[in-house]
């Protein structure tokens, strides 16, 4: 495992070398910009600004570990609210910090590791692949099909170490090349994301935001995200296969040219037996039992008042009561470095946000857009979705979210909703531009790498580019369509 994080940040650290010194070219053009306009009376805003963006240039350029960066700026961040008075008292900085996302990303990622222990998820996905009976264009839309259920339960990540390990070992074994597979899982990872509430980060960041809670209105409930997300989830895939498909015709045809052939691969794949990874029957069966209840109290949480974290910590305590493991195993399974950056990055960016700036932007892109709804959503559709492809999701979700209370204060005729989902999705579709643009890119790209077949940076672009650019054309055509048949604005 560690030789596959070595890989991963050695491959991120050599490609980020290409681009980084344009990003620092940026970032001081900005303050420098910012000092000029604002004088002295700017002073916190410029110490505040500037620990940002050296927080986010170091999380970017993996110059530092991004947990090191986001704490490191957090820290600074503390010292410079004191130091300027925008923070009296230290202690309220925990305030900056939203736990409930905290709680509902802990939470979840008990739920999935354990689940995944049980073999439910290698079962089904053995399952599904024995029914495309080796026939490559089938088993294509198998995989991109089990990428969008595993997501929907587990979240994209877990998901896609799930399919692509499998992915790797089945073609490998039946010798087919694995790159059309892997390349349609990571797109379909990123832009199907937005299907369910624990499909990634992005979705939980802003539907478990203190901002934005209680309101039926913003969709941001499981059913609501069932209604407006797992539509155009399935539009995106089923656009995914079809372009793919046509795309690696020559890599998924090759090999096919007699019925032995096809005969041969058939049996290979019918020979897979889904009951080895079930070890303990008991468990597997208490498992799909507990994930079924699980995703009933995340569908009806809203309609009872119960927050995610809190039907997120029932699913979690039930996992690990069931399974018997030691509580003090199953938090180990919790990626505390995720937890530490996220903690990090809420104090650094909630503390840029005591200084006003994000809400005067907010205020700015609002003005900019003349009031028209359609026009917003344009503008923040392909800003979210392009920096997102070479910035970390998460970090450009947390940055965002600050910014619609001054949306809406421009705008004050429209509701949070389509703001909401354009940043949502286009942050989600953005992960395709690049290989770095999503932790399924980062581990698929290796994977592929590690079995010798070429992905680099323009095989990627060529894939990821259009595809991405052509579902936010779809993102804002949907949003526009929605918010005039709901009203939104």
């Amino acid at each position: 495992m560690m030789g596959i994080e070595r890989k991963i940040r050695k491959f991120t650290r050599d490609t980020w070398l290409r681009i980084q010194p344009y990003i620092f070219i940026i970032l001081m053009v900005a303050v420098v910009a910012f000092v000029a306009l604002l004088g002295g009376a700017g002073f916190p805003l410029f110490i505040l600004l500037a620990i940002t963006l050296v927080t986010y240039a170091l999380i970017a350029t993996e110059k530092m570990h991004r947990t090191l960066a986001a704490l490191g700026g957090a820290i600074s961040t503390l010292i410079a609210l004191k130091a300027t008075g925008l923070m009296a008292d230290l202690n309220d900085a925990l305030a900056l910090v939203d736990w409930g996302v905290i709680l509902i990303i802990i939470s979840v990622a008990i739920i999935s590791e354990i689940a995944k222990d049980s073999g439910l998820f290698d079962y089904i996905t053995i399952k599904i692949i024995k029914k495309s009976r080796g026939e490559p264009d089938k088993l294509l839309l198998y995989f991109a099909l089990l990428m969008l259920l595993l997501s929907a339960l587990l979240g994209d990540v877990p998901a896609f170490m799930i399919i692509s390990t499998l992915t790797i070992m089945v073609t490998k074994g039946l010798g087919l090349n694995p790159v059309p597979y892997v390349m349609t899982e990571i797109i379909v990872a990123n832009a199907t994301a937005m299907c369910t509430v624990v499909a990634s980060f992005v979705n939980l960041l802003v539907a478990g935001s203190s901002l934005f809670k209680g309101n039926p209105a913003y969709f941001l409930s499981y059913v609501g995200f069932l209604g407006i997300g797992l539509p155009f989830a399935l539009i995106t895939l089923f656009i995914t296969y079809f372009y793919l498909k046509r795309y690696y015709r020559k890599d998924l045809h090759r090999g096919e040219t007699s019925k032995a052939d096809l005969e041969k691969l058939k049996k290979s794949i019918m020979a897979l037996d889904e009951k080895e990874f079930v070890k303990d029957p008991k468990f597997f069966r208490n498992s799909a039992v507990i994930l079924i209840v699980t995703l009933a109290l995340f569908a009806t949480a809203s309609f009872v008042g119960i927050p995610f974290y809190v039907a997120g910590l029932i699913g979690a305590f039930a996992f690990i009561f069931m399974s018997g493991i030691d509580p003090i195993d199953a938090f180990h399974r919790v990626d505390w470095s995720l937890i530490f950056f996220l903690m990090g990055l809420f104090i650094v960016v909630g503390g840029l946000n005591r200084t006003g700036f994000l809400s005067d932007a907010g205020a700015a892109i609002g003005g900019a857009s003349g009031g028209s709804l359609p026009l917003l959503i344009i503008m923040i559709s392909l800003f979210a979705g392009t920096i997102s492809g070479f910035l970390d999701d998460v970090s450009v979700t947390t940055a965002l979210i600050y910014t619609v209370p001054g949306i809406l204060a421009a705008i004050p005729s429209i509701i949070p909703t389509p703001v909401l989902w354009s940043v949502m999705i286009s942050t989600n579709l953005g992960g395709n531009i690049s290989p770095i643009g999503g932790v399924a890119n980062i581990i698929g790209v290796t994977a592929l790498q590690k079995e010798g077949a070429k992905q680099g940076w323009r095989d990627f672009f060529k894939v990821g580019i259009p595809l991405t650019f052509l579902f936010l054309l779809l993102t804002i055509a949907y949003l526009i369509g929605l918010s005039a048949i709901l009203g939104w604005g």
